[in-house]
């Protein structure tokens, strides 16, 4: 509950701020013609990318941390515009590192692999007419991750699922290749609650963060 009660401040402090600094000040229309807030657009956006590698500790059974391979990182979204430089959409995204080295204390290489899928709620400010075309932006999100390990271990191997709340900030840069279609690329900082599982055996995950970079598209639709 406490985990949920900071998610749900975090969430509305943002939201409250950005739609005061929307609402304070005037900013320029930078997807085509729409010009009235109803005639906003509707978005949808696919990213690719991944997170730069970094230890997870754990205890249970087993005590110590866990260095996974370099991984893949894909995003796709739904969103719509609510001021010119308001928006806010829903991302689904997917990750999955492959093998790694566990330290627990020594060195025991794993296999198999675990996955992280995430579902966020997420709302962006904008900072139009920066230069021509070029638009950055500033966000937060909360929602969860679902954690699925298929085979992972070494002597031990661990099939299981867990869920763990999740925040994220954001930091990125727009830029316009036509009215309607936009280059974006951004980086998250994710906090993820810890988590359980318990087959073969209980393992305990601590909550830790993610530095994740993506690269992708933005294709908007008029109301």
């Amino acid at each position: 509950m406490k985990t949920l009660r900071k998610i749900a401040i975090v969430t509305g402090m943002f939201a409250a701020s950005s739609f005061s600094a929307g609402s304070a000040g005037a900013a320029d229309d930078t997807y085509g013609t729409a010009t009235s807030d109803s005639g906003l657009p509707y978005y949808l956006e696919l990213r690719l990318g991944g997170p730069i590698p970094r230890q997870y500790d754990f205890s249970g059974t087993f005590t110590g941390s866990y260095d996974p391979d370099p991984s893949f990182f894909i995003v796709g979204g739904v969103g719509k515009y609510f001021r010119p430089n308001i928006r806010g959409d829903i991302s689904l995204s997917y990750g999955r590192g492959k093998d790694g080295v566990a330290y627990a204390p020594g060195p025991v290489p794993h296999t198999g692999s675990i996955s992280a899928t995430s579902i966020l709620a997420n709302g962006y400010y904008l900072f139009n007419d920066i230069l021509p075309g070029v638009t950055p932006f500033v966000g937060a999100g909360a929602g969860v991750t679902i954690f699925n390990y298929d085979n992972l271990g070494g002597g031990t191997f661990f099939n299981d699922s867990a869920t763990a709340a999740t925040v994220a900030a954001h930091v990125g840069i727009d830029y316009a290749l036509t009215d309607m279609v936009d280059l974006t690329g951004r980086y998250s900082l994710t906090w993820t609650d810890s988590h359980s599982i318990s087959n073969p055996l209980p393992l305990n995950s601590s909550s830790h963060t993610n530095n994740i970079f993506t690269v992708g598209l933005r294709v908007k639709f008029n109301k």
